[in-house]
């Protein structure tokens, strides 16, 4: 049986609405001044985990997927930058963007840094770095 995407992002919403209090707790371990972004995980089961991410200014990810997981996150403060195949767009506070198993996409930061809140399910296990297409704006 297969479990329908948007069931599936309804309950990654919910999680990253639940977390998101924690994500303030704990915003004081992650350091976005260090030359790379800083991750801690703050909740792990069986069918889902969550990472706080700090980004440093003008620092950006490999274009990459997820493997088999599905992917939430929302941005807690700063703004960030997600680049598809698609295009680019600004991510400000609040705003929750989905990521499909398989789906290849880069996130960053420009001038400012950044705290974001990520969930996957299942669990992160896997991260393919490829290609993107489309420059950097």
């Amino acid at each position: 049986m297969t479990i329908p995407i948007d069931f599936i992002d309804s309950a990654l919403s919910n999680l990253l609405d639940g977390l998101r209090p924690r994500a303030a707790r704990w915003s004081g371990v992650v350091r976005p001044d260090g030359p790379e972004r800083d991750a801690i995980r703050i909740y792990r089961s069986e069918d889902a985990d969550a990472w706080l991410i700090a980004w440093p200014a003008h620092h950006w990810t490999t274009p990459h997927d997820h493997g088999a997981s599905s992917a939430a996150f929302t941005v807690i403060s700063g703004e960030l930058r997600e680049r598809t195949p698609d295009g680019v767009r600004a991510l400000s506070p609040g705003a929750v963007t989905f990521v499909a198993p398989g789906a290849v996409h880069d996130v960053g930061t420009e001038a400012t840094t950044a705290l974001s809140l990520h969930v996957y399910s299942p669990p992160l296990t896997t991260m393919n770095f490829l290609e993107l297409d489309t420059a950097r704006s």
